[in-house]
Formats: structure tokens, sequence, C-alpha cells
């Protein structure tokens, strides 16, 4: 299922933490090859999960446990907090309207960041790179792609990249980012940080952001609402669950 590059024997050591700048020629070959859209990403689930109706925390505890840590957040740039999944089950805030988690379980509720301040999300309250069960490949596609500036819409070539490009074996769930991207995450438990890395390498290749590959790093919330700004006011967009897996966990 997977191609050349991103083979399903993703254990090999990458020699160096460098990541590769995107190469359009692949990735033109791929999309000539393999063209797909987010329905197609849709009909390759393995249950008929986006025609149901899950809310957010019903999605995060098909992943977690309910004494598990985690970091959910409003919107990308509000500081959000870190409660137990059995605790946001009694927050009385909707968070189907909010947009932002960490899909790895945190240690502890408030740390020290880098540069020695309080922080709630920073590698201190992370799992660490040792306890990550996912990791999450999103390939982002700007307008300096020659794809999209040929018309080919951003989130058609992210499905034509997870679907063909990342192991299928591995990919828990798909979430639509609500702007331009789709979302894969992927279950990496077993995986030394080395391997994870070269997974990466081999992913930018194809635009996969290796931020991803970080325990604290914060995505789109699953089934969760994007705030978007725009001259009219504020227009939301589902962050809707395409795909889910229930093998691959």
């Amino acid at each position: 299922m997977a191609g050349k590059v991103y083979s399903t024997d993703i254990s090999a050591l990458p020699r160096s933490t460098y990541w590769p700048h995107r190469d359009d020629t692949k990735l033109e070959k791929l999309w000539r090859e393999h063209p797909a859209t987010p329905a197609n990403v849709v009909i390759a689930s393995p249950i008929p999960i986006a025609e149901q109706v899950f809310y957010p925390l019903d999605i995060l505890a098909l992943l977690h446990p309910e004494d598990a840590l985690l970091y959910l957040s409003p919107r990308k740039e509000i500081t959000g907090e870190i409660k137990t999944l059995a605790e946001w089950r009694v927050d009385h805030s909707d968070i189907a309207c909010w947009a932002m988690c960490v899909p790895n379980a945190m240690s502890k509720r408030i740390g020290v960041n880098q540069e020695g301040s309080p922080s709630v999300r920073c590698r201190d309250t992370s799992c660490g790179f040792d306890g990550m069960r996912y990791a999450v490949a999103e390939p982002d596609f700007d307008a300096d792609v020659p794809l999209v500036q040929a018309g080919v819409p951003p989130q058609h070539l992210s499905a034509s990249v997870v679907l063909n490009r990342i192991p299928r074996e591995r990919i828990v769930m798909v979430v639509d980012s609500g702007g331009k991207s789709l979302h894969a995450w992927l279950n990496v438990n077993g995986l030394t940080k080395s391997q994870r890395d070269g997974f990466f390498q081999r992913g930018c290749t194809y635009g996969v952001d290796p931020a991803g590959r970080l325990p604290e790093q914060q995505f789109r919330l699953p089934n969760g609402t994007r705030h978007i700004q725009t001259d009219g006011g504020d227009t939301l967009a589902v962050q809707r669950v395409l795909f889910f897996n229930p093998s691959a966990l």
C-alpha cells in the first residue's frame, strides 16, 4: 500500500535529523499516478465513521484511558488546560466548539519550558519521546506548490499522500483540519525516536511537516471546530474525522 519512500518498514535509522525539502517532481508524479480527494479517504475507512456523530471526547476515549491527562484548547492561539479525560467529561465547556488537542497523553499539568518559565504545553509536561503513542503526519501545501498553482486543491494533494505514501496499517485516523490539510494520526508505539525521525525524513519529500513527531505538538481536535477569521466575521468549520481504523490501535 505504501510506496518506496514511505515503505511499511519504517525502522531504518536516519543518518541525521536533517529535514529534506519537498520534492515537487516526486509530488507531481504521485499525483499523476494516484490522484485522490478527501472523499476517497472516507471510502477507504475500515468503519464509516464520517457518517456517524461522535463527540470529540468520545473520539479521544477510543485512543486514551479515562485517567489519561489530555491537553485541549479552544483556539490555536489560546493556551489550553490539562485534565484527565474523566475531568474533561464533567467540564461545562462545549468541547465540540474547541479546536485543538495534543494527540499524546501528558505527564503532568504544569511544567517548565525551555526558557525556564511555567508552562502548560511544553516538552516538560509532555509524555516525552519515549512515551509517545501517536505521531501525526500532516501533508501541508501552500500556494508555492506548482500543483496548487495549476489548480489542484491542497486537500486533494494531502489525500493523495495520506492514501499512497503512508503505511495504511499505522493510520489510526485521518482528521480534516477544516482548512487545507488532512492530519493522519499514526500509531508509533514501539518505535524509537530515531525510527520516527526516519519516517518523517522520508515524509518531508512529500510535504509532511516534521513537527508531527514532537510529543507536545498540538493538532486539530477530532470532530472539533475550526474558527476561521474572514472579512465577514468568524466562520466555523467542522474538523471531521474521515477515517478510523480500530485495528491500528
